[in-house]
């Protein structure tokens, strides 16, 4: 009887140990390419979000604190109270440690934050716990190369059901993507078709009426989300001393700086914010390239802030496709578990909606093509840039091996291959075609693209006609994520001339084209409703009703100049021996920034009135756009039916209201500060919603116990080239971590 008994007990034990769930399951990618198996002891990091609790409670108190007219209207919550309100069980967290010191290394790295574990360890250890080989993942364009699954990912059944998602082992989002933002030099030659002028600082704030008043109190925060951008400290203190602006200490929170890490786009962002808010304490938040992306950013690199930044203004994004045909470059969700990943996103977004923070982010420079370029049939205004060796083409583009439209899209093959096709064209004349700001850009040709000679060549390369009709290469329409997400505000480009505003684009004199369109998968938050609908019965000429889902969240919300900016910068980083130089820079990268600056400065407004901060801005730009239009500055011409390239038959149209190019309009300063102020007259100022959250942790387990390590979360910039001093890491016991081990020592016998 005995035996039998323990003969029932292993059998048990048996099929415990094979009950396991799929969650995932990566062999082939559009993009990326699996290549030979990662060696068993390289390290490999990946993250473990686990499920939040009281979801419909959170969401509940988000739009109650953010609806002008609820009773709870700007009645904001600290992050201790909305993480105590969401955080998992501790019966959720117990069976991940459990299974995390039962099946992995004793190398085995664990980082826990409030709804997160962030697992390092050997491949081969990882490779065994979750049932799939580790492979090297090559990326054809780019050249980065990442370990990820192949195969089927699993984990036991028992803890399936505490794992909201998890990332860094069957996703391949690139993490140093951005919304493009064109730097060229002062005395750039491109020809425009419209008039322009320099979105110098003084010019945005004569033309929006920002007053230059520096915010004065120690409350107003403002934060730029990095990901792996830097910003240079010297060309900082020179753009702030060519403005008049006095020093203000920057906070770095996370990783700060690398060797191949870019900054242009940091050095717009942060001088854009702390130019335009003056004396505003601003922080830097970037994060490991291993593994940041919008989800990253929010849940582990955000909270090592001393406190979470009012203003968040976000200038990265990419396709909202699961996984775009086009071999896109940019960021996207690309695994059946995109969804999962877009719900998370907006749980952090909510979260801080919540706490009072308003998140801003840029619409995209490719117009509404934010993911297969150009997926819309080329109207043949050849060359919208001007200064192109030709004049007209009837092929413009046609597809490169894994259906990338070429040229203009990254990926190039041998200059041998380029010269067989085209001289196989020679009857065509085909020749590549661009300006000097972007060489190569469009092909030449006196034939239709149908009537071009294609064929494989040495190497693989395979070059076919592109047919912009067919749904093999993708929706025609794209929005860029994560502007597409109901719980930010999306920020469109517009050009200023010296009398008038229009969209932003191509064939306006911009060097990119605002982003705009309809998502793909968000449904319209009731607070656009009226706007959109609007558009839908007023707005002029429409792309094609199948073309797009006007159902769902529909971008920008409002735009602001992203023409022209002026910023200084450096390739070495110092301004010594006149190293120091000015670029002209285009981009919804500036104009979200520019917009974030504006709220920070009206939040200073309110907490010197001892209200509270302005939080999720959208219930109310658009009850402003029906109370008190003057808040805008409407604008009624151009459109954004160009990419980043070419410019295309279809696209949306600059009318009167709301409308997908250039959203509500721009700003007026003083008469959206007024309407916000009033808005919130009957909040109150809560300082305890800004004191210090607790830091993350580390826990580092071994054979003989667990030692818990608090990480330095943040060092203080002064902006006078040497950095401030920075927070020790301190060491102390964890009798919690201690109970896991030997509990699980215990198990195990």
């Amino acid at each position: 009887m005995a035996a039998a008994r323990l003969c029932l007990l292993l059998l048990l034990g048996i099929t415990f140990v094979s009950a396991r769930t799929v969650v995932s399951s990566n062999g082939f990618h559009h993009v990326w390419r699996a290549h030979e198996e990662a060696h068993e002891d390289t390290p490999l990091t990946f993250t473990i979000f686990l499920k939040h609790r009281n979801l419909d409670v959170l969401e509940s108190l988000f739009w109650n604190v953010s609806t002008p007219g609820h009773a709870d209207y700007g009645q904001h919550k600290s992050r201790a109270y909305v993480e105590d309100l969401t955080s998992p069980s501790s019966d959720s967290f117990a069976a991940i440690e459990r299974w995390l010191l039962k099946e992995f290394s004793g190398e085995l790295l664990m980082e826990k934050g409030t709804a997160f574990i962030r697992v390092t360890d050997k491949v081969s250890a990882i490779s065994s716990a979750v049932g799939a080989k580790i492979h090297k993942w090559l990326h054809p364009i780019e050249k980065k190369v990442i370990h990820r699954a192949f195969g089927k990912v699993s984990v036991p059944t028992s803890i399936h059901k505490h794992i909201d998602t998890i990332t860094g082992l069957y996703d391949f989002h690139l993490g140093d993507s951005k919304v493009s933002s064109k730097a060229s030099p002062l005395a750039s030659s491109r020809v425009y078709t419209a008039e322009s002028y320099q979105s110098s600082f003084s010019n945005l704030r004569s033309r929006y009426q920002i007053p230059k008043t520096p915010t004065t109190s120690s409350y107003t925060t403002q934060g730029v989300i990095a990901f792996s951008e830097y910003y240079q400290v010297e060309p900082l203190e020179l753009a702030l001393t060519r403005e008049s602006v006095p020093f203000r200490s920057v906070i770095n929170v996370g990783q700060y700086g690398c060797a191949s890490c870019g900054y242009q786009e940091s050095n717009l962002d942060m001088q854009t914010m702390m130019v335009l808010s003056p004396q505003t304490t601003t922080y830097h938040i970037g994060a490991d390239l291993s593994y940041s992306y919008i989800l990253e950013m929010l849940e582990i690199a955000l909270p090592k802030s001393p406190t979470t930044p009012q203003v968040l203004s976000i200038s990265y994004g990419g396709s909202e496709s699961p996984c775009p045909s086009s071999g896109s470059n940019t960021f996207s969700l690309c695994n059946k578990n995109s969804a999962d990943y877009r719900n998370r996103v907006d749980v952090e977004l909510q979260k801080l909606g919540v706490m009072g923070v308003s998140v801003i982010v840029a619409s995209g420079d490719t117009g509404p093509l934010a993911g297969n370029v150009p997926v819309c049939l080329p109207d043949y205004s050849y060359c919208p840039y001007g200064g192109c060796t030709y004049t007209a083409s009837k092929c413009q583009q046609v597809l490169l091996r894994q259906s990338v439209p070429w040229p203009g899209f990254g990926l190039d093959p041998p200059q041998s291959v380029i010269n067989q096709f085209l001289s196989n064209n020679a009857a065509c004349n085909l020749a590549l075609d661009g300006t000097a700001a972007h060489p190569n850009s469009i092909l030449h040709s006196t034939c239709d693209c149908a009537s071009l000679n294609y064929g494989t060549f040495a190497g693989g390369w395979t070059f076919s006609a592109y047919d912009y009709t067919s749904p093999d290469f993708g929706d025609l329409f794209f929005a860029s994520y994560p502007a597409t997400s109901a719980y930010v505000t999306s920020v469109g480009a517009t050009v200023l001339t010296s009398s008038s505003e229009t969209t932003a684009a191509l064939d306006t004199g911009a060097s990119i084209s605002t982003g705009g369109g309809f998502s793909l998968y968000v449904p319209r938050p009731s607070y656009q409703d009226s706007a959109v609908n609007g558009w839908l019965s007023n707005g002029p000429s429409k792309p094609a009703a199948s073309s797009y889902n006007s159902s769902n969240r529909a971008i920008p919300d409002i735009s602001l100049s992203g023409h022209n900016y002026i910023i200084v910068s450096s390739s070495a980083g110092s301004c010594s021996n006149n190293q120091c130089f000015l670029s002209s820079v285009d981009g919804t990268s500036a104009s979200a920034p520019a917009f974030g600056s504006m709220i920070s400065m009206i939040n200073d407004v309110l907490i010197n009135s001892g209200k509270t901060t302005a939080g999720f801005l959208n219930p109310l730009l658009y009850q402003a756009a029906r109370e008190k239009p003057s808040v805008y500055n409407d604008i009624t011409t151009g459109g954004n039916r160009c990419s980043g390239v070419l410019c295309c038959a279809n696209g949306y149209y600059a009318t009167q209201g709301w409308d997908p190019s250039t959203g509500l309009g721009s700003i007026n300063y003083p008469a959206l500060r007024d309407y916000v102020v009033n808005a919130l007259s009957n909040s109150t100022f809560n300082p305890a919603l800004y004191s210090n959250f607790k830091p993350q942790q580390t826990n580092t387990f071994t054979a003989n116990g667990a030692t818990t390590v608090t990480l330095q979360t943040y060092t203080v910039q002064n902006v006078v080239g040497t950095n401030g001093p920075s927070s020790p890491a301190s060491l102390i016991s964890s009798m919690q971590m201690f109970c896991i081990v030997m509990f699980s020592l215990i198990m195990l016998l």
